[in-house]
């Protein structure tokens, strides 16, 4: 009974061990070419307005780093429009997944 004991432990602590290695990969958006600066409503009032960008993020054990990898999505797909400034907008959460969303502005 003690081996069977045993091996279950070990098992287990094997299989949890490899679940957390990892985080999921996902399509990434290509790196920024330029540097994309956080700013404010008030920073912004004066630049072009791009577009909204948005990035979903998955949850569960790796809901850290996949919310981590969606805000730099969001700043990727920001500077491929060409933008030089981001707002945050407030993030939302359905289910297991969080939209994170931004707006992209061109400040010269």
């Amino acid at each position: 009974m003690r081996i069977t004991s045993t091996a279950a432990t070990t098992l287990i602590v094997t299989l949890l061990a490899a679940c957390g290695t990892q985080a999921p990969t996902r399509p990434s958006t290509p790196k920024a070419e330029h540097e994309v600066v956080d700013a404010t409503p008030e920073q912004v009032a004066n630049c072009k307005y791009l577009d909204d960008v948005s990035s979903v993020s998955g949850a569960g054990t790796f809901a850290g780093a996949a919310r981590a990898g969606a805000r730099r999505e969001v700043v990727n797909k920001a500077a491929a429009l060409g933008a030089t400034h981001l707002v945050w907008l407030e993030s939302s959460q359905v289910l297991d997944s969080t939209t994170t969303r931004g707006r992209a502005y061109r400040c010269d």
